[in-house]
């Protein structure tokens, strides 16, 4: 073999392994980029769980705020709303008293001498919200609470 000849095996080898070598650094790189995307997605969804836990945490701080309010007041009622704040978070809090569902359209209770209580905590963009109904005992003052759930905004 001459040296020539030599000289172009060796360049048709190069020609090979260049092609090579792009391709598994494209899959490396394309498996990089998944794995760093995947990774952002798993934290992204952990703190709005987190956030969404937080805005629970206050809807329920503001449904045991107005219940107090009631406790201590058993004509309390705040069908504009009222602030509590909570932490990082907030609560927005209407308490309907006696109110029927056709005439306010915040409070939806049906039954005369229930009160309603609604609401909606907030934290970093994302909100739940909650609601009470409960009877309270205009002589002794008593609070019977009929149910606490969360309910769809």
């Amino acid at each position: 073999m001459k040296f020539s000849e030599i000289f172009i095996i060796k360049i048709r080898r190069g020609f090979v392994a260049l092609p090579m070598i792009l391709l598994i650094s494209g899959i490396v790189l394309e498996i990089s980029v998944s794995l760093a995307l995947i990774t952002f997605y798993v934290v992204q969804n952990s703190a709005n769980g987190k956030y969404s836990n937080q805005a629970l945490s206050a809807a329920q701080a503001g449904i045991d705020d107005a219940l107090m309010q009631l406790k201590r007041n058993n004509n309390f009622s705040n069908t504009n709303g009222y602030n509590l704040t909570v932490e990082n978070s907030f609560a927005t809090i209407v308490v309907c008293k006696d109110f029927l569902s056709t005439t306010y359209a915040p409070c939806s209770v049906s039954n005369p001498g229930e009160d309603e209580i609604t609401s909606t905590g907030q934290s970093f963009g994302r909100s739940r919200k909650m609601r009470a109904i409960v009877d309270v005992s205009t002589s002794t003052g008593e609070i019977d609470v009929k149910s606490i759930q969360e309910i769809s905004l």
